[in-house]
């Protein structure tokens, strides 16, 4: 493809990854492409291959930059680092594709280079190495809300590895232990299963909240692996210690759970639901007050005596807030989660029910059958009295949660 030869051009090499619109044109001169320029940058755009800087109109083509790192500060101190590990191979291109997807969070066009790149999002930045010979991509994360941003990026690294068929990969964390933190081989953790204790232990007071180092053998709260140095209340105490980790306030912290259910077309409404929950709780935790918020995506995918739904359900029961989104169809499971919540209610007054219909145009294709179950669910809810509310968009879901929370938290953490 013409946009594809483009990469072979002495022009657009001597350029090295930084080029013009007009440099397009130079190069485009065929009458076949006379009036496709446009088009042939929006193709490259479409397939990862560039990025156009809005404010000049100039594009940046990440596998022609130079490889040589460039000059930028970065604060050194309570960094939280992570890997990206592939097992037998790691394609080119993995870095690349992912740095057009999240230009966007570019402070300096400067500080991106044919294997790294600088990004920054709410105060907190990332500085992201790929070493091809190691097949790792190295994560270093500095700032505020670390927690918020980790998971922003793991899911753009997720999408961009698994587009590649059978692509085998893991994401690993450091042990911040007292031996780890000042080693050069510190022991690392799976990201993933560190995830899924942590989700365990709270379904099970039994199971420890803590992973042991096998090099040290202290005990590390699940909480400072999988949230970094994000959770303002995090003291400075023994990680040997076993206890969940308390406020910094001599008040016992309460937790407060919400269960988030939807269908899978929501999937980045509930993203950035979730995101809204973390740094809902920077303000919360200052009344040591936290805000756990259950995603099914959460729950450990293996064989279990009962059915996972069922799992969910009991999750459900055991919640303080219940909250729903709908668009354009009710699946049965959600359905079901919802009926096991309002049963709840009637008979303890928990968990509060809050159910949101996305109030946005659908195009004539994305109208099936399943519109009818959308359109029963309104029905039962009537019949329920059970009021529900519309909302525009994500910050619109945003502004009118957190005007609910504002005025049902003191009554719950006052139970």
């Amino acid at each position: 493809m013409q946009f594809i030869r483009s990469f072979d051009n002495d022009l657009i090499k001597a350029k090295q990854g930084r080029f013009t619109r007009n440099d397009c044109s130079k190069l485009w001169r065929d009458t076949r492409y006379q009036y496709m320029h446009d088009v042939l940058i929006e193709l490259m755009k479409k397939f990862l291959l560039v990025y156009e800087i809005e404010q000049t109109g100039n594009l940046i083509a990440p596998q022609m930059l130079p490889r040589d790192t460039p000059q930028y500060s970065w604060h050194d101190s309570n960094n939280s680092l992570m890997q990206f590990r592939y097992d037998l191979f790691m394609p080119k291109g993995i870095l690349w594709q992912f740095i057009v997807m999240m230009y966007r969070y570019i402070p300096n066009h400067d500080w991106v280079w044919r294997n790294g790149v600088i990004l920054v999002r709410e105060g907190t930045e990332v500085e992201i190495r790929e070493n091809l010979s190691d097949r790792r991509i190295y994560l270093r994360f500095s700032g505020t809300s670390i927690a918020e941003f980790r998971a922003i990026i793991c899911d753009r690294l997720d999408e961009t590895s698994q587009s590649y068929h059978n692509l085998e990969y893991s994401k690993m964390i450091p042990c911040p232990c007292s031996e780890c933190k000042s080693s050069s081989e510190p022991n690392f953790f799976n990201f993933l299963k560190v995830k899924k204790l942590r989700e365990k232990a709270k379904r099970n007071p039994k199971i420890s909240h803590t992973i042991q180092c096998i090099e040290s053998g202290e005990n590390i709260p699940l909480y400072l692996l999988l949230e970094g140095f994000e959770r303002p209340h995090i003291p400075d105490k023994p990680l040997g210690d076993n206890r969940e980790i308390k406020p910094e306030s001599n008040k016992p912290l309460k937790i407060i759970r919400i269960f988030l259910a939807s269908s899978s077309e929501l999937k980045d409404d509930r993203e950035q639901f979730e995101i809204f929950i973390n740094r809902t709780n920077k303000e919360y935790t200052k009344d040591s007050i936290f805000l756990e918020l259950i995603l099914w995506e959460d729950f450990i995918d293996a064989m279990s005596a009962t059915r996972l739904q069922d799992e969910y359900n009991n999750a459900i029961a055991g919640c303080d807030i219940f909250v729903s989104l709908f668009h354009t169809k009710v699946g049965k499971y959600t359905e079901e989660e919802f009926s096991k919540a309002y049963e709840t209610f009637k008979s303890n007054d928990k968990p509060l029910i809050y159910t949101y219909f996305k109030d946005e145009p659908v195009n004539m294709s994305q109208i099936t059958p399943d519109i009818m179950t959308l359109l029963n669910f309104r029905q039962k809810l009537s019949i329920l009295g059970h009021y529900y509310t519309n909302y525009a968009d994500i910050n619109n879901l945003q502004y009118k949660f957190g005007a609910q929370l504002n005025k049902v938290l003191p009554g719950l953490v006052e139970e």
